[in-house]
């Protein structure tokens, strides 16, 4: 395999301070010569995975973060969140055989909250809701996803 060719654009702007910040990137990254996974299903009835250049990745989006800190009844207290969201379009560079015109594209988003510094993570997204519905001051995180149309 050959090494991978990334363009990347981006503009930042945030302000941080003593008790908190915030911060906000808009990107664009578009990868040539991307390597994708080629799965596919021989005549033997075997599923087979293997990887190749054989993409071309474009991906727009942004991401946010903020966090607030303090003090409470003597105690040290932050809360954190981090946040992305984009949208990504998968292109097969050949231009014969099995992966010609093959092409994937979505949403893909994160998000990460974390209070006190004791970050948890959980399976689901609405596990996470869950416990917030009830007003636990447990933290919660999301982790990558992708969203197919």
């Amino acid at each position: 395999m050959s090494a991978e060719v990334s363009n990347n654009f981006e503009v930042s702007t945030g302000s941080y301070g003593a008790t908190g910040g915030w911060g906000v990137n808009v990107f664009h990254r578009r990868i040539g010569n991307a390597i994708e996974t080629i799965r596919s299903v021989g005549q033997d009835r075997v599923y087979r995975t293997t990887y190749g250049n054989i993409g071309l990745n474009y991906t727009t989006g942004f991401d946010v973060n903020s966090n607030l800190k303090g003090k409470w009844k003597g105690k040290d207290w932050s809360v954190n969140f981090n946040g992305g969201l984009g949208w990504v379009d998968i292109r097969s560079g050949q231009d014969t055989g099995l992966l010609k015109g093959a092409r994937n594209q979505g949403i893909t988003y994160s998000a990460t909250y974390a209070a006190s510094g004791a970050p948890q993570q959980y399976p689901t997204k609405t596990a996470m809701e869950k416990d917030l519905e009830l007003g636990l001051s447990r933290p919660a995180m999301t982790t990558l996803s992708m969203l197919r149309h």
